[in-house]
């Protein structure tokens, strides 16, 4: 049954008014026999030309009231309905096409390239997932799909520039955890709000973090490192890529979980973190496995246990720190592809779709995990409950530990 629709009632101010005051009336009964919404036929294109002159004659007469007598062409198409019936098929025609824009702009997308912005300097493990995911792109979807990298400011430079771009869908982030659910808490003037400014893509995946100590370093496992901190208070250290960052909260987060008090040292960047790891100007830090996988099948450090919920493929025998007697413990960073709030709701949903099935290729799968990266792939409804999970979790981490925005 088709819905009734109250017209409004004239407001009784002498002016000529285009409603026609009558009561309840349907669809039908307002002349929208056919509600199919393919395209506009040459009859309701002239209803659409007629509603600029119905528009004007109505101003036309308030002003020149001895216009009224005038018979205007667009009469001829609304000769026996009320006014309100003309302007009702009317407001339905363009709704219908609205919808049969977006359905068309979705066939067609992408008709030119498609940037896909990387908020990090090229080579490092965003960028690295990002060239594997737009490859597939471009074969899936029959375009052209270029990673942009845009680094500075920890991400925020190159989420900013995304948040601001017209909402299209040919302007994408492919974005970190960092700039998603962590900046917003450690870094001051964040030129967006990762939760009100994108519109959620697709999952993309995890890159575990692994907790490794310096080899000579007497904890093997995460029990044992609990023990030693509560001997030592405070002569643990820990190192990250620096102040606010995924791998510095997640040093945080064992922090208040365990009870214990391990110093943070700050770097700048995984490298000489490492370096002074295996040195033993560090005892423990939390890192990529990309990045330490190498250095513990040297023997050059030792790892104590997988950060993530899960364990790793690429070690298969290392338990979790949530296995190992902190229960929910997650740290590491994850990829997401996300678009500028308003992109049309057909274009996120085609995109989502190839990228779910980009990651869920054997080939693409292979070559990310070859890599370090755990394919996650999940649709926009996941990813924005995630970030807003993962967003409240480091919220409150930062709270506890007084980290204050720099």
């Amino acid at each position: 049954m088709l819905a009734a629709v109250t017209p409004p009632v004239n407001s009784g101010s002498g002016l000529p008014s285009p409603w026609k005051t009558s009561p309840s009336m349907t669809m039908r009964e307002a002349g929208v026999d056919d509600m199919r919404c393919f395209s506009l036929g040459a009859e309701d294109q002239q209803y659409w030309n007629a509603i600029s002159s119905i528009a004007f004659q109505y101003s036309i007469e308030i002003i020149f009231p001895q216009a009224r007598s005038r018979t205007l062409p667009y009469q001829k198409f609304t000769r026996g309905m009320s006014m309100y019936k003309v302007l009702f098929k009317l407001m339905v025609m363009a709704g219908c096409a609205a919808a049969t824009t977006v359905a068309t702009a979705a066939e067609t997308y992408p008709a030119r390239p498609v940037r896909m912005v990387v908020a990090y300097p090229a080579g490092g493990s965003t960028d690295i997932a990002a060239r594997v995911l737009a490859k597939s792109l471009t074969e899936r979807m029959k375009g052209s799909f270029v990673v942009e990298n845009r680094g500075g400011g920890g991400g925020v430079i190159g989420a900013g520039l995304v948040a601001n771009s017209t909402p299209d869908g040919y302007t994408l982030l492919f974005a970190a955890s960092p700039e998603l659910s962590i900046a917003k808490w450690t870094k001051k003037d964040v030129a967006y709000d990762a939760e009100k400014d994108f519109a959620p893509v697709a999952m993309i995946g995890q890159v575990p973090f692994v907790l490794v100590a310096n080899k000579e370093f007497p904890p093997n496992n995460v029990q044992e490192l609990i023990a030693y901190a509560k001997a030592h208070p405070g002569a643990v250290n820990f190192s990250s890529f620096g102040s606010g960052t995924s791998n510095h909260l997640a040093g945080e987060l064992m922090n208040l979980q365990a009870g214990i008090k391990m110093t943070h040292v700050p770097y700048r960047g995984s490298s000489p973190s490492l370096t002074d790891l295996m040195g033993g100007q560090i005892q423990i830090t939390f890192d990529t496995i990309t990045a330490v996988l190498p250095l513990i099948q040297a023997g050059k450090i030792k790892a104590l246990a997988m950060a993530t919920p899960q364990r790793s493929a690429l070690l298969p025998d290392l338990p979790t720190v949530a296995e190992s007697g902190l229960p929910g413990f997650s740290g590491g960073t994850w990829f997401g592809l996300v678009a500028p709030k308003g992109t049309p709701a057909a274009v996120v949903q085609a995109l989502s779709q190839s990228t779910i099935a980009s990651l869920n290729d054997a080939a693409v799968k292979k070559d990310l995990e070859n890599r370090g990266i755990v394919p996650d792939p999940q649709g926009p409804a996941y990813l924005a409950k995630y970030l807003a999970d993962e967003s409240a979790k480091w919220s409150k981490v930062t709270k506890q530990i007084g980290l204050q925005p720099q």
